[in-house]
């Protein structure tokens, strides 16, 4: 396709043909244009007479005091501008990568990220009459190490139910360590006949509410029932198992559908303590009043 130069658009191409730095196309449309219009080629005369002269003058220095009066000028702007014109000039003279509203907008996202954080930070408030019921909770459970010597602390905010549906299960007909149809008022008081299980904090804390004795039974059959699950009771009212991570969701199923809480909430996690091989459970059972 042949180049085609106006006459308008002649004099932005005066430079680089000077300069020799039009391709051919454009330096034939150029020519070719000269050729036809005289009030063009007498411009470009011009601008090459201009240009010859220009190339002939001498250097002239500059005036000895236009550095000095430059660089007083500008300390006496800097001297006199306020903070914030010092650090609108910084901020013109940066080169960031990222427009300002952007800029903008990340600053202010972190800002909240960080009112966030502080704010989850703050402990929640103590509920009335939830103090003294966990202190009598404490000194039941106190033959536990590392839960009877604690210091009295805020309730867990973050206990949950185990489920809200109701399940029923069905105890297997006979189970290591426990008579078939036997039924337990209370948890048995002997010890854990599994040496070692000695638990000096858990990681998992469940609160059951019996509120039938057949749940309590079928409970602690399918519990004694586990092959991976080492079972133990130090107390009348409490059981400690230790089982592998990936058996807790078992655990829960056990507990669905019955009056249960479980602390922390992040145990009710699949990938609750995966990076573990074993997790310890106490579990307190609560006879109704």
């Amino acid at each position: 396709m042949d180049c085609v130069v106006e006459c308008a658009q002649l004099p932005a191409l005066y430079t680089a043909r000077l300069d020799q730095e039009l391709t051919g196309p454009e330096q034939e449309a150029f020519d070719g244009h000269l050729a036809a219009c005289p009030e063009c080629r007498r411009q470009w005369h011009l601008f090459q007479a201009t240009m010859e002269r220009l190339h002939d003058l001498e250097p002239q220095p500059a005036p000895p005091e236009l550095l000095p009066g430059i660089l007083a000028a500008v300390e006496q702007r800097q001297a006199t501008a306020s903070w914030f014109t010092r650090l609108l000039d910084w901020w013109q003279r940066q080169d960031f990568s990222v427009s300002v509203p952007t800029a903008a907008g990340t600053v202010a996202t972190a800002m909240l990220l960080a009112v966030l954080v502080k704010n989850s930070m703050i402990p929640w408030p103590p509920v009335a009459g939830q103090e003294e019921k966990l202190a009598g909770d404490r000194q039941q459970v106190g033959q536990v190490a590392g839960l009877a010597g604690e210091s009295r602390r805020v309730p867990l905010p973050d206990a949950t139910l185990a489920a809200t549906s109701p399940r029923s299960y069905q105890a297997p007909a006979a189970s290591p360590g426990l008579a078939p149809g036997l039924s337990y008022d209370t948890i048995p008081a002997h010890r854990s006949p599994l040496p070692g299980l000695n638990m000096q904090r858990p990681d998992v804390l469940v609160v059951f509410q019996v509120t039938r004795s057949d749940d309590l039974d079928n409970f602690l059959t399918e519990c004694n029932s586990q092959s991976s699950w080492r079972v133990g009771y130090p107390g009348r009212e409490m059981m400690l198992l230790e089982l592998p991570p990936c058996e807790l969701p078992r655990l829960r199923e056990l507990l669905a559908g019955k009056s249960a809480a479980i602390a922390p909430v992040a145990a009710l996690s699949p990938d609750f303590a995966r990076d573990r091989e074993s997790v310890q459970v106490a579990i307190r059972f609560r006879q109704p009043e």
